[in-house]
């Protein structure tokens, strides 16, 4: 009795940590003539991450305590921008989409309601664009010459005997190549990115702005009536930089700004005095969390 009793236990428990999970039930692919997109579908708001990689370029989106449910493994696109799509478990409690990106660019993410929506500018019209520059031929130039003139509209007496001599025309000689200026590259560093300010833009429900002294790696993931930007291997070297904005009196869904130092990185919390949809770019090294004004 007892062990049945353990065993009816174990079961619910599990049950009630299957419910706790959300579950991706889709991806697919669309875009517009600018850009391509990703959508994923969830059964529910879901907590995720991104993160761009490179060597292939890809896009690395996890979605934290979720489930693969029903959710084809890999989607082909092939677009021009965007070769593929792939969904893995990564983890007990992690579903990972990685998108495969057909040449590195930037990205930004759209959350709405229980769409997340992963957006990259277009590349093939850039690439056929560039290779039609280069199949241009050079322009013809247009020589005129001179009409001739018969030997009849010449009078007798003024006509001369052409001398016997040809007359070669001397062609000018090329252009001597510019010697080629030598230029010394100077080469980031590779190791921690500093954060050179953190600021806050009431436009629309709120922008919040990261100034890096080069491009971040970043990702997001909401927790409760707050949005983690998480900055891995990125520091505030400045103390004045690390202090909390306090954006209440703007009235919109943004209430603090706070910059937390966590193990091989910073994280950002973002608190809500309300839920509100949230779109994430980055432009250089601007990094831009824009708030929607209306609540769902």
């Amino acid at each position: 009795m007892r062990v049945r009793s353990l065993t009816l236990a174990i079961v619910s428990i599990c049950a009630a940590q299957a419910q706790e999970q959300g579950r991706l039930l889709g991806m697919s692919a669309g875009g517009d003539a600018g850009f391509a997109a990703v959508e994923l579908l969830g059964d529910r708001p879901l907590s995720f991450t991104t993160l761009k990689l490179s060597a292939p370029p890809r896009i690395v989106v996890d979605l934290a305590e979720t489930a693969l449910s029903g959710t084809p493994a890999d989607l082909t696109v092939e677009d021009g921008t965007i070769r593929r799509v792939a969904a893995a478990p990564a983890g007990a409690r992690t579903a990972r989409v990685v998108i495969e990106l057909a040449a590195d660019a930037e990205f930004d993410v759209r959350a709405h309601g229980s769409r997340i929506e992963v957006r990259v500018p277009r590349v093939a019209p850039l690439l056929a664009k560039a290779d039609q520059t280069r199949a241009m031929p050079p322009a013809a130039v247009a020589q005129s010459k001179p009409a001739p003139v018969a030997p009849s509209a010449v009078p007798k007496a003024n006509q001369v005997s052409p001398p016997g001599v040809a007359l070669v025309g001397r062609r000018p000689r090329p252009a001597a190549a510019a010697p080629t200026a030598s230029r010394r590259i100077a080469l980031a560093d590779s190791g921690r990115r500093a954060i050179t300010g953190i600021g806050f833009r009431p436009n629309g429900g709120g922008e919040v702005i990261v100034r890096s002294d080069q491009p971040l790696e970043y990702g997001i993931s909401g927790e409760g009536n707050a949005v983690l930007l998480h900055l891995p291997s990125a520091k505030i070297p400045i103390a004045n930089n690390r202090r909390a904005l306090d954006t209440r009196f703007f009235g919109g869904p943004v209430e603090r700004v706070v910059p937390l130092p966590v193990p091989g990185g910073t994280d950002v919390r973002i608190e809500l005095r309300r839920h509100a949809e949230y779109q994430l770019a980055q432009s250089g090294s601007v990094l831009t969390v824009s708030f929607s004004s209306s609540s769902p």
